[in-house]
């Protein structure tokens, strides 16, 4: 779209330039020199490859509300053209559609993209969403935070506005710096390939992935097409930008003039072997695994069996379960995590890289969780209890009434202990130093349930019962009761029963 004088002038692959004022349509038009040779070069190269992609990937369906993030700039602008075009090609292609601006507040020229954008929308009949970041002072990221912030506003919009599609504006050229910046990066196979037509579970679409950055500027000048540069794509400043201006045209120029095209399909061939790898080794992960949505329970027998290339793959299905991604944990972690849980020790935990996933050791098996890991002993896991109630700790249910020694052998389900030895039970879990008491001895709880073969994380959701001193008398889940010789010297007991669920 151009604007001259009162005029916004936008490209119409049917009926060629059409003049509009003050956004509405009107009947004059003015066709350019060579129309109809780029008519029909422009209909059957573009707008038949961007149908192909839609259809072809199943980008969009008739029920689909579509929102373009149009940042003014070449691509998103050729994105927003082949959008309204497709629309007058088939006009029940989905629900809606709309165009999302996000201003970054961040050059002088924002707000030229900003009005650019409007205009366009209005201009095309769509409906038009403005959305403002605004930069944070010291960040050390600029780029990942602008990024972050794009992507709250996008899930926004597919969470909360009624949109189940966000189209955006990525290029073959984008594909291949993203390449590239995953190698600097140190990424694996489906790293280098994670760019593709459709993403987040199917609610980010690329429908112009396959499009080159020349072509797209070679449209937008033939058909007189305005549009908004950011200036800060030449500063070579960020890593993308360095390899945009810097390294991919010293390549194509001095090394090898189809080198884009080359990398295209070898991004495309490692996508197919990224794609079967995953399923193979999905498979073997879900044999060797019991998963809930939390944890993920792992087989150390069957897990070492597995060769070498099939425990890295598992690991990584592992990752990729809990976290959605493989960031913060390179190969030197995957090998640490294979010789930790084929030879870790019992009751020891591993953080995976600089991930918050755990891997903890637990006799025959390993279990992975998510999450920040810690110890949860201490006070604040404590229900202190001085008369008869029903109380909730951990989950389980337990009443607590007084009654008089007649009572204390009629229901073997119960625990009693003398109200005049304590005045009030505690019901906790585990602290270090914790001992049982037994009728020829003590012994440290910790070695307790290592005979038990207690896994690790379970034991910090143990119920542990205990007197005023704080001395354990009660482990429900262990069967240990601390006996108290000489019961008919006392009168009242707290009698403590557990309540089965349901």
């Amino acid at each position: 779209m151009t604007k001259r004088g009162n005029f916004y002038i936008f490209f119409d692959f049917e009926r060629g330039w059409r003049r509009s004022s003050g956004g509405r349509a009107s009947d004059s038009y003015s066709l350019g020199p060579g129309f109809e040779s780029l008519r029909r070069y422009q209909k059957i190269m573009y707008l038949k490859k961007f149908i192909h992609n839609l259809k072809n990937y199943c980008l969009v369906s008739p029920d689909d509300s579509v929102l373009i993030a149009c940042s003014g700039g070449p691509d998103s602008l050729f994105l927003t053209y082949l959008f309204y075009n497709f629309l007058k090609e088939e006009k029940n292609a989905f629900k809606k559609i709309a165009i999302l601006h996000v201003n970054h507040n961040y050059r002088e020229s924002s707000k030229r993209d900003e009005l650019l954008v409007k205009d366009l929308s209005r201009t095309l009949g769509f409906d038009f969403f403005l959305e403002n970041i605004y930069p944070v002072e010291n960040s050390e990221n600029l780029e990942n935070f602008f990024r972050n912030e794009r992507i709250k506003i996008f899930r926004r919009y597919i969470e909360k506005m009624g949109f189940t599609k966000i189209a955006l504006g990525h290029t073959a050229d984008d594909l291949i710096e993203n390449f590239f910046m995953r190698i600097l990066r140190g990424t694996g196979i489906h790293g280098l390939v994670e760019m593709s037509f459709v993403g987040w579970n199917g609610t980010i679409i690329r429908p112009i992935l396959n499009f080159y950055k020349d072509e797209i500027l070679k449209f937008l000048k033939e058909n007189r097409i305005e549009y908004a540069l950011d200036e800060t794509n030449f500063e070579n400043s960020f890593l993308r930008n360095k390899l945009r201006n810097l390294l991919i045209p010293f390549i194509k120029e001095n090394i090898d003039s189809n080198f884009k095209d080359k990398v295209s399909h070898l991004i495309d061939v490692l996508r197919i072997e990224d794609e079967f790898n995953r399923k193979y080794s999905e498979k073997i992960f879900r044999s060797i695994a019991k998963i809930n949505d939390k944890e993920v329970l792992l087989n150390v027998e069957k897990f070492s069996k597995l060769d070498i290339f099939e425990k890295f793959m598992v690991l990584r299905e592992v990752v990729f379960f809990l976290q959605g991604n493989f960031k913060s944990i390179y190969y030197k972690n995957y090998v640490e995590l294979i010789e930790f849980i084929e030879n870790g020790n019992s009751g020891k935990l591993k953080k995976a890289g600089g991930s918050n996933i755990y891997f903890v050791k637990e006799f025959k098996s390993v279990k992975v969780i998510k999450g920040s890991y810690e110890n949860k002993s201490g006070s604040e896991h404590k229900v202190v209890v001085k008369s008869s109630c029903e109380i909730e700790f951990l989950g389980e249910k337990f009443k607590i009434s007084i009654v008089d020694r007649s009572k204390i052998n009629k229901n073997k389900n119960c625990y009693f202990y003398p109200v005049s030895l304590s005045d009030k039970i505690i019901f906790r879990i585990r602290e270090r130093g914790d001992i049982l008491r037994f009728k020829f001895g003590k012994k440290k709880l910790k070695k307790f349930l290592i005979e038990k073969k207690i896994g690790f994380t379970k034991r910090d959701r143990i119920i542990i019962v205990c007197n005023y001193k704080n001395e354990i008398i009660w482990i429900p889940d262990l069967n240990y009761k601390f006996e108290i010789f000489g019961k008919n010297m006392y009168r009242s007991f707290f009698c403590m029963e557990r309540i089965k669920n349901g």
